[in-house]
């Protein structure tokens, strides 16, 4: 009996010594928390906004593929875009919070999308880390009401860091990535940024190092033939086998069916090769992690007033006033939006002549979309514009209001110092009261320019005809510079002509 109660305490020591070794063990330190704003999507007017989520890694040695993610979307049974917008203007979805790991995401975004991703450090006292944590717990297997413009991902992410924080306020009104981004931007919890550029942009930062033959060869080729040529990837220099393998890993992601033997193995001997130990000094600068350290990123709101005096070629001097309450037009800055795509909702402009009197609409805009990005060797992309718009000035009398509206099909042209060059065949559907409506074909051929780290100009030259009667027709040319006065003021000079009529305008814009 006294022997077994012998074993019985020996037995008691032994677990209990290793239990109490891990009781006196140091909590393990939490690792990261970010704030991340994923840049829009330019094929997809419904990721116009851009997206938000966060970043949570559990303990500090968390490798960063592994890291959390908290995002929330609207469930939306893949609906086609113009449901999308109409459907989520009204309210019509619900949105639930969802977890990925930090690879998926990435994947998704910077790889498969090629967004740009800007992560916000979150310095949360461990008090506000539990406080979060039980937050989002809160939030697992319940379904929330979803709109585009108020109740979307940013909404109740800021909802939830207010709540848990205390360092950002609530939510109110309307609601859209980038600002909630600034509200924590300007906040307490405001760490260091990083950027992790999207892949066309890591491959074009890394195509500077090649020759301009090996760019022209991958430009012209297809990349399967050239990714299974073994004696091609041998004679490649350590910068341009980087490019490729790159390049042909996206590739392969986007392939649709099994890749040829010969491919995978060239794919292979790229990695191989690329492993191989090499100067450090002569290696492009790598990131991992949360990226690339950046200035915090000087993102403006959407909304946006513009005060114009215009100047015209015969007639009275006019003061014009603009107000756009949301999304991004071509005069915007470049962060964090491509920079030739643009997109308005719920803008109008009235204009008066400075001695009184004769107040008029210039324009409406419902909804306008131009997605300009240009075609790269990770993505052949068409351009395209779509439209619902009112304004002074058209096919059938330069006085009257037209409704339109256009759609358009081209491609986009990047040119040498920060310069795009897009053309669009267009279509549309024009009214004007007491006038009459008809279909005008039409095409558009613009550019837009980065001249300086402030300065931008661009221009645009349209001409629509009616469909029924060609002499009747509309041209319209307008070009433009607009300077940065700081984050949130502009100047802007710009020339146009509508028709007969033509003006210069200068004035300023302020973001609201």
């Amino acid at each position: 009996m006294g022997a077994t109660r012998h074993s019985q305490l020996a037995l008691l020591v032994a677990f209990a010594i290793p239990a109490l070794g891990v009781a006196l063990e140091p909590p393990q330190e939490p690792g990261p928390a970010y704030l991340v704003y994923a840049g829009p999507y330019s094929s997809s007017p419904s990721s116009a906004f851009g997206h938000l989520f966060l970043v949570l890694a559990e303990r500090a040695d968390d490798p960063p593929p592994l890291w959390n993610v908290v995002t929330f979307n609207a469930v939306t049974f893949d609906v086609d875009p113009l449901r999308y917008l109409t459907i989520g203007i009204a309210g019509g979805f619900l949105g639930r919070f969802d977890r990925f790991a930090f690879h998926q995401k990435t994947r998704e975004y910077e790889i498969l999308d090629d967004r740009d991703l800007w992560l916000l450090e979150l310095r949360l006292t461990p008090e506000q880390r539990t406080a979060l944590r039980e937050a989002l717990a809160r939030t697992e297997r319940r379904w929330y009401p979803y709109s585009f413009f108020r109740l979307n991902c940013a909404y109740y992410l800021q909802a939830v860091l207010a709540e848990a924080t205390g360092a950002v306020r609530p939510p109110r009104g309307v609601v859209s990535p980038i600002a909630a981004f600034k509200d924590v931007q300007d906040s307490s919890l405001a760490g260091s940024a990083f950027h992790r550029p999207a892949a066309s942009r890591r491959i074009a930062a890394l195509a500077t190092r090649t020759r301009p033959a090996f760019l022209a060869r991958l430009e012209g080729a297809d990349w399967m033939t050239l990714a299974a040529n073994l004696d091609w990837i041998a004679s490649l220099s350590r910068a341009e086998r980087l490019v490729a393998q790159e390049l042909f890993a996206l590739k392969s992601l986007q392939a649709s069916s099994v890749l040829p033997a010969e491919t995978r193995d060239g794919l292979a001997r790229l990695r191989v090769l690329n492993a191989q130990p090499v100067d450090a000094s002569a290696e492009p600068v790598p990131f991992s992690g949360a990226g690339l350290p950046t200035e915090r990123p000087e993102f403006h709101r959407y909304p946006r007033l513009s005060l114009l005096y215009a100047v015209p070629r015969t007639g009275t001097a006019r003061v014009h006033l603009k107000f756009r309450a949301a999304m991004h037009d071509e005069t915007d800055p470049w962060v964090g939006q491509q920079p030739a795509s643009t997109m308005e909702l719920l803008a109008a402009e009235i204009s008066a002549p400075v001695n009184g009197g004769d107040p008029r609409l210039e324009s409406a805009v419902f909804f306008s979309q131009r997605s300009l990005k240009p075609s790269d060797w990770t993505a052949a992309r068409t351009s395209w514009l779509l439209e619902a718009l009112a304004r002074r000035g058209g096919i059938f009398d330069e006085q009257a209001t037209h409704l339109e509206a256009r759609t358009g099909v081209g491609k986009t042209l990047r040119l040498p110092a920060a310069t795009y060059l897009h053309v669009l065949v267009t279509l549309a559907g024009t009214g004007a009261v007491g006038e009459g409506a008809g279909l005008s074909p039409g095409l558009e051929v613009g550019f837009e320019s980065l001249v300086a780290a402030h300065w931008r100009s661009g221009g645009a030259w349209t001409r629509e005809h009616d469909l029924v009667d060609w002499s009747r027709s509309m041209q319209r040319i307008r070009v433009w510079t607009r300077l940065d006065l700081g984050h949130r003021w502009g100047a802007i000079l710009s020339g146009a002509m509508d028709g007969s009529s033509t003006s210069l305008r200068l004035g300023v814009d302020a973001y609201l």
